[in-house]
């Protein structure tokens, strides 16, 4: 299986379209991993628990799962038997206060205290605000899903980090997407004065949410644009931006920025340039 490695790039700095990059974290092994039934914790969100039961069977291949309400969750989480993907507002340290739910995994821990307190995390992706955004986090479930599952691949049977994001390394190993890139409008920190933006060897469609919903929900081959950020920014947010394939499920880019009344949430124009300029149409 491909490994996909999670992207984040510093504040304010642009890696070129499908960079990727690598998460930093303690010291850690979930061997076992495979072999433990993965639990997957409804949130009582009725969009995204149907996309939980709909599309988990499609992307989750690491191991047995099943689904489980918070309150079974409650009496699992003190067994070693049992992993837990969870989605939480309690994950990037800082940032857990930022308005932002995170698609996060752990392991059961007999210490384990309230909600998710005294588990072990072993990695965490930024899944949507914490108001439940605007409900296309139930379409983008699955790839945020293969994310987490990519990740837990790339450090299984080997000892490894858990904790919090600290530092990313950016890289070129995609190199050109051969294909479309669709944005919706909504999701740019800045309003387009065209339909499409495009440049020498590229183009970047800027379209409409249901349009961006319609292609990762249709698995088009082409990447989709997706944003993480607060409903209501206060000083030190932050917001994730991604490319992701709808047909593979991959996560192909991943952008950290911090939010201010001169930086909005949402792509920018800095972003955008460097998509037209490493992708092209077929």
């Amino acid at each position: 299986m491909k490994k996909i490695i999670l992207t984040l790039a510093f504040a304010m700095t642009v890696f070129p379209a499908c960079a990727q990059a690598k998460l930093e974290t303690k010291k850690f092994r979930i061997s076992d991993l495979c072999e433990k039934t993965m639990e997957m914790v409804l949130t009582g969100n009725p969009l995204v628990d149907a996309a939980y039961r709909s599309k988990a069977q499609d992307v989750w291949h690491i191991s047995p799962f099943e689904f489980c309400t918070a309150a079974q969750f409650e009496q699992r989480k003190k067994s070693e038997d049992y992993y837990f993907i969870v989605i939480t507002d309690n994950s990037f340290g800082k940032e857990t206060s930022a308005g932002i739910k995170f698609l996060s995994m752990y392991k059961g821990n007999p210490k384990a205290g309230e909600g998710v307190e005294g588990l072990y995390k072993i990695t965490s992706v930024p899944f949507c605000g914490a108001g439940w955004g605007d409900g296309r986090e139930s379409a983008f479930l699955p790839a945020m899903l293969n994310a987490v599952q990519q990740q837990a691949l790339s450090i299984l049977g080997r000892e490894f980090n858990i904790g919090d994001v600290v530092r990313v390394k950016g890289s070129n190993a995609m190199g050109d997407w051969p294909g479309k890139i669709i944005l919706a409008g909504s999701d740019l920190a800045f309003t387009a004065d065209s339909k499409t933006l495009s440049s020498p060897g590229g183009a970047v469609s800027i379209t409409d949410s249901d349009t961006v919903i319609e292609a990762m929900e249709n698995r088009e081959n082409c990447l989709v644009g997706y944003v993480v950020a607060p409903e209501a920014p206060e000083k030190g947010s932050v917001c994730f931006t991604y490319l992701i394939n709808p047909a593979t499920c991959e996560l192909h880019y991943m952008h950290r920025r911090n939010i201010s009344p001169s930086s909005l949430a949402g792509f920018t124009k800095a972003e955008l340039k460097g998509f037209a300029l490493h992708s092209f149409e077929k």
